[in-house]
Parts: C-alpha cells; structure tokens; sequence
C-alpha cells in the first residue's frame, strides 16, 4: 500500500542532513532495518558523507557513538540503504557508528541505548504493534507480520549489521515491545557490554596495545622476557611465533583474534619437579657388623672424633664402616 502523506519524523533527531540520494515517497513503514557504518565516525560526520551525490547511499538515520542522532532521510521518503527496494519502501534505515572497523562490528553502550529508543519511537509513530525478530534468515525477507527487524546482510554480500548487533536483536525486541506495552524504560547495554575488541597487531606495531601484548606473553614464560615497552620489534616477534606453537594456532607472528583469545586465558602455572625421595636407611650388612669394635678401636689409638661423630658417619658414608673394619683388623694382626 503507497502513503505519501502522515509520515513525521522522529523528535529524537537533534539535526538534519537531508542527502539527495534517495527516493520521493514510500509505501507503509512495516520495520526497521539498523546497519552498521563499518567506521568509527560520528553521525553528523556519516549524515554528511552519505549527503554527497557520488556517495549513492543514505539512511533514515544516524546514530552515533555519544547517542547523537542525524536526520538523513525524512520518513515520507525511501532511502538508499539496504541493497533492496522492496526492503527499504517499508522500512526504515538506521546508519549506527561502530567503536572499533571490525569483527563482530561492536557499537557503544550509548548508541545501543539510543538505537532502542529511537525503534520504540518509529514504532509508536507508525503503530508497528511490535518488533519482531526470528533469527538471521533471509527467507524472511518481506514477511513482516513474522519478522519485521531485517538484514542488510540478506540483500548484499556483507557483515552488516555484524554479529554484535544480531546477537542483541532479541533483547532490543523485547525491550521494545516491553516500553510498547507501557512498562519503564530499561538500558540493555547494562546486560550486554559492548565486547571488547583488540586491534591486530604485529612487527611495526606501536602502543598500549603492544604494551599489553608483551605483559601477557611475560606472564605466558616468554624467553627472554620482553621489555614491556610499546615497540612491536623481532624479539616480541620471536615471542608471538613461539608462543603460537605452543598454544597450536597459525604461526604467522601477528596477533589476531585468536592469539589474544589464546593470551587471555589464564597462564599455566609451572609445576617444580618433585623433591627427590630420601632412599630409606639401609639395615646394617655384614661388613659392618663389627663397625662399633672398629670404632673403639680408633678411638683407642687416638683418632680424633668421639664414637658418636663416627657412628654417624658410618651412616652416611656406608662404605665407611667396611673401611674401618679392614683397618682395624690390620692394626691387630701387626
């Protein structure tokens, strides 16, 4: 059905950056399709580059990381969003800046918070009794009394609106749906932190981030230890390479995803190697038999030592007491 009239826009938007890229009029607002800009920009900096004739693109909305939110594209009209006309003559599109240019395209708590404030809002204003989402599959596409929350990703080979803002989708419905049924505004990013992503580093890296990178390998036995310094060079190098094999990932020396994750668990503690088991006091054979006949006999002579000192003695050093014996019986047959 086509409407060209009784669209508002939302009051949430505290600018206007209208882009020409776009299409006069729409049919009826049915969902909302929220996007990733797969850049860590802000919505005024996105509103305004989406604005450019040669950019061929825009979106409803922009929100970005500190909550602002840009008006790019009023509702009455389509916006050049989603790869797909079908998709974007019912829905609007909501452009939200990342915190970090990568995988799983995490945004911050703030503009998650705003994200969900302003579906309630286009909801409530387009009597979208509630927003639904299934799971990421683009057989749904255009069956919004079933799922009304879509994908770019089901229209273009891309990451959007990457795998942090799918796995939030549930919780954003149900928060939706909670305010649409007039229950208390809650903030989800309190429940679901945005994760935190580590830039890929490796040799010519410099920073925190490398400062970091060589406190986990010292405390993973990196030898020699690093120099906690900021300077990705060949000893860290070294470090990374050897640390991969150990743990057995790629051994490329850059450290991705999965050797920060490797980094991240908990060092292994290094076991001493037992003391060694004291061998049991050994009986007393034959040849020691007469070992306190021998011993008075020293003493008899003059040795230095009192028959104590030598008993031991005979205890630690067991061939002590034959020694003694050998002795004193030569000393007699003299």
């Amino acid at each position: 059905m086509s409407r060209r009239s009784g669209f508002t826009n939302s009051p949430l938007a505290t600018r206007s950056i209208i882009s020409p890229n776009k299409t006069s009029g729409r049919d009826a607002i049915l969902g909302i399709t929220p996007h990733v800009t797969a850049g860590t920009g802000t919505a005024a900096g996105t509103a305004e580059w989406l604005a450019r004739p040669t950019t061929k693109a825009s979106a409803n909305y922009v929100i970005g990381g500190d909550g602002a939110v840009v008006l790019g594209v009023d509702e009455k009209d389509r916006s050049w969003c989603t790869s797909s006309t079908a998709n974007d003559k019912n829905a609007i599109t909501i452009e939200v800046c990342n915190t970090v240019a990568a995988h799983p395209w995490p945004v911050s708590d703030k503009a998650l918070d705003t994200l969900v404030d302003l579906c309630t809002d286009i909801c409530r204003r387009n009597n979208i009794a509630a927003l639904k989402f299934i799971r990421d599959d683009k057989s749904l596409a255009g069956k919004w009394s079933e799922q009304n929350l879509t994908l770019h990703r089901w229209f273009a080979n891309k990451a959007c609106p990457g795998d942090y803002l799918i796995s939030l989708y549930p919780a954003i419905c149900k928060e939706v749906n909670s305010r649409l049924a007039g229950n208390a505004p809650k903030q989800i990013s309190k429940d679901n932190p945005a994760p935190v992503v580590r830039p890929v580093l490796r040799n010519g890296s410099n920073g925190g981030a490398v400062k970091e990178l060589q406190a986990k390998l010292n405390a993973h036995g990196a030898s020699p230890a690093l120099s906690v310094d900021g300077g990705f060079g060949p000893l860290t190098e070294a470090a990374v390479r050897a640390f991969q094999t150990a743990k057995g990932l790629l051994v490329d020396g850059v450290v991705g995803s999965q050797t920060w994750a490797a980094l991240d668990k908990a060092p292994q503690a290094v076991t001493p190697p037992p003391a060694p088991t004291p061998a049991p006091e050994q009986p007393a054979s034959e040849e020691f038999i007469n070992a306190d006949e021998a011993i008075a006999f020293w003493m008899s002579v003059g040795v230095i030592g009192s028959p104590a000192y030598w008993q031991n003695k005979v205890k630690e050093v067991p061939w002590l007491g034959k020694l003694l014996n050998a002795q004193a019986e030569y000393a007699r047959m003299k």
